[in-house]
């Protein structure tokens, strides 16, 4: 199958005055575009990482757009940081919004499937249970919704946030527990485009939002998949458990992948494979 080799470069201009890096990958002349969906990345890196994860979704003539949020990546905004509690979410709706629209000109109906990885998938879930964005599906790989954080350190965020609640600091995560393979761990550490500064507001927009989306769950009325690491030392897969539990009868599907870390697309290849194949036999189920 011929794919292009580059995905087609825009900018979104967010609240704030904070240009978005906006990446979309089209798809094969010879396919069909079925539909679009949107990736949200994690903390501390950025869209393009998951550009092989857009190659699982060409392959099924579903077009991929990619965003860098606001504060990573190459989008504007200071480094680790929000403005705003709902920055990321709002950043979010906007990007579906304008993306929702460019397909339905071309004459695609079905509104963006969404995927949010890590932070990111607190950001989608906060977006779906709170009503800013009404996807077809959406898609949790190791959701952030319960940050792994000691009593200590959470107390130390709210102190943070009357203090200087946009005060950078060294994010603190176990990247060596990110997955078992080495060179993803030595390219996450060397990519330019990854830092590791976060705020006190963004924390706790975590925080918060994570616990008001798990017990907002059943706010949900779409398809749903939850992908969890079985071993994760970044977020708290009780937070993904808990949200499926609280999903409507029928809405949702959960699959754990056992001694896996973080970064289930960034696992061994048997496990990048196991992830492609549930996620495309899923999608056929709920297009």
């Amino acid at each position: 199958m011929h794919i292009i080799d580059q995905p087609v470069l825009s900018q979104i201009m967010a609240p704030g005055g904070v240009n978005l890096q906006v990446y979309t990958w089209k798809v094969a002349d010879m396919l069909p575009l079925k539909a679009g969906i949107i990736i949200v990345h994690g903390v501390g890196e950025h869209s393009r990482r998951y550009d092989h994860v857009a190659g699982w979704f060409l392959e099924l003539g579903i077009e991929v757009r990619l965003y860098d949020q606001r504060g990573f990546g190459t989008s504007g905004g200071a480094r680790g940081d929000i403005p705003g509690k709902m920055s990321l979410v709002e950043d979010l709706q906007l990007v579906f919004n304008t993306y929702k629209q460019e397909l339905e000109q071309r004459g695609i109906s079905i509104p963006p499937l969404v995927l949010g990885h890590s932070m990111g998938g607190a950001v989608v879930a906060s977006a779906v249970t709170a009503g800013y964005i009404s996807p077809a599906a959406m898609i949790l790989s190791s959701p952030g919704l319960i940050p792994k954080m000691a009593a200590w350190q959470k107390l130390a965020v709210k102190v943070s946030l009357f203090i200087n609640p946009h005060l950078k600091v060294p994010h603190g995560l176990a990247l060596d527990k990110v997955s078992h393979v080495d060179a993803v761990v030595e390219q996450l550490k060397s990519d330019p485009l990854n830092h590791d500064k976060v705020s006190p507001a963004l924390v706790n927009f975590m925080v918060e939002e994570g616990l008001k989306s798990i017990h907002a769950a059943n706010r949900v009325n779409i398809p749903c998949l939850l992908l969890v690491a079985g071993d994760d030392y970044l977020v708290n897969p009780d937070g993904a458990r808990r949200f499926y539990q609280n999903l409507k009868p029928g809405i949702g599907m959960m699959h754990v992948f056992a001694g896996k870390y973080h970064e289930i697309f960034n696992e061994d290849d048997a496990t990048r494979q196991e992830a492609k194949q549930f996620i495309q036999e899923w999608i056929k189920h709920v297009l």
